[in-house]
């Protein structure tokens, strides 16, 4: 073979060498490049399981402070209480409650001056704790009011739960018209943080009371006026009167004719 036919196949071989080579380059899958692996376009990405979220532990229960005592609970006590089967009216009527933990009622009678003198004592079992609120409120309108009441301390008292022990509230109630009207009861717990200071009022005992006011007869009226200033009749009327009676007595005697 001559020089001038090799040469020309030496040149067609490298050619066609030179496209395969291309073609393979072309269809080779690009998952590397630059020596770094390529995910395919189409291909999805994994999605992670999720995480399963944990239940909330249970809340304690909330604590209270109530001037030291249990924090599982109140006490359990009674509010011992009378109002008169009927009051007279413009004259001033004292009403009593007392509340105990365990209190016999014959110790009350004693030691309670309106409990004495009362046939049925009302007793409402409560709650109690360390301090509580206690409440004699007429219900009517204050611009035509039904009674004038006037708390005779605080309404907030320390309430002993020791056995044996009572605490007292006292109230001086005057009726102002006749007839049956609502008074109304309210007690409540004092609940006390731990800087002392109060925080809430608990509810225990809210209660309607009616009470019968009447008219006094004028001869109860007075006799009432007479005892109540028998001192200054006596000085102011009486003896000015038996003053005024023996002058005229004696002056009679004189003006009478001595017999012959």
């Amino acid at each position: 073979m001559s020089k001038h036919l090799f040469l020309p196949l030496v040149l067609a071989l490298l050619s066609i060498l030179l496209g395969a080579c291309s073609q393979a380059s072309n269809e080779a899958t690009p998952y590397e490049e630059l020596g770094e692996p390529i995910a395919p376009q189409d291909a999805p990405k994994p999605q992670e399981p999720e995480a399963e979220v944990a239940p909330a532990p249970p809340s304690a229960p909330p604590t209270r402070s109530s001037g030291g005592s249990a924090s599982s609970g109140f006490e359990q006590g009674e509010l011992t209480y009378h109002f008169p089967d009927s009051m007279d009216v413009a004259q001033v009527h004292r009403v009593e409650m007392a509340i105990s933990k365990n209190l016999d009622q014959e110790v009350l009678r004693q030691e309670v001056r309106s409990f004495a003198d009362s046939a049925r004592l009302e007793v409402s079992s409560i709650q109690i704790d360390r301090k509580m609120t206690a409440r004699l409120v007429d219900p009517s309108p204050t611009s035509d009011p039904n009674f004038h009441i006037s708390a005779l301390g605080s309404p907030t008292q320390f309430v002993s739960l020791e056995d044996g022990t009572f605490t007292l509230w006292q109230w001086d109630v005057t009726p102002l018209k006749p007839g049956s009207h609502p008074l109304y009861i309210s007690v409540e717990i004092i609940i006390v943080n731990e800087l002392g200071e109060m925080s809430r009022n608990i509810p225990v005992l809210d209660k309607l009371v009616y009470v019968k006011a009447q008219e006094r007869s004028l001869g109860e009226r007075l006799s009432d006026f007479a005892g109540q200033n028998l001192e200054w009749l006596v000085t102011g009327l009486l003896l000015p009167f038996l003053g005024w009676l023996g002058t005229v007595l004696v002056r009679r005697g004189k003006a009478q004719p001595k017999p012959d």
